[in-house]
């Protein structure tokens, strides 16, 4: 967990979320970060490090995920692991408004200026007070997973891609 992606502002985000808790899974490298997780921050679990295998059930035990990665240039453009672990769980996500993660995952997810914890809030509680939209997106996620973003789709892509390369030749 690091500042960069958006940790601090989902803290200050739960500090205004009675009704809900975040759960944190993984290290925390930065000191004060460690601090105000560990020193009682509202509505917070923190479950430590935990072994690769053991991720899943936790995200199954949530009711949704959220990646609010900072607007950095690294991130921009990129597809981070998170959304997709979320999806095969069947599980809506909350995520940052950036263009090529809109037009990646479009209806899959709600959107958030990841530096306005409000909108954070807002998004938060719109999901979890609409138990159908929470059905509608958990099970939109579990289809993209299993039909769209998934290692066999990909794997006959980059097969696909390899062929044309060798035909180039």
């Amino acid at each position: 967990m690091t500042d960069i992606r958006g940790i601090n502002q989902l803290l200050d985000a739960f500090e205004f979320l009675d009704d809900y808790e975040l759960w944190l899974l993984g290290p925390i490298s930065d000191v004060k970060l460690k601090e105000r997780i560990k020193g009682g921050c509202k509505n917070i679990r923190y479950f430590g490090v935990v072994e690769p295998y053991e991720v899943f059930s936790y995200i199954q035990q949530a009711d949704i995920g959220i990646i609010t990665f900072l607007p950095l240039p690294n991130h921009l453009n990129t597809l981070a692991t998170k959304p997709f672990e979320y999806m095969a769980c069947g599980k809506p996500i909350i995520m940052s408004n950036f263009n090529y993660w809109q037009e990646t995952f479009k209806d899959s997810s709600l959107y958030v200026n990841p530096l306005k914890p409000q909108e954070i809030i807002d998004r938060i509680k719109e999901l979890l007070e609409n138990k159908e939209l929470i059905s509608k997106m958990g099970e939109l996620n579990k289809e993209l997973s299993q039909n769209s973003y998934n290692w066999q789709k990909e794997s006959q892509k980059l097969l696909n891609l390899y062929k044309e390369l060798e035909e180039l030749k």
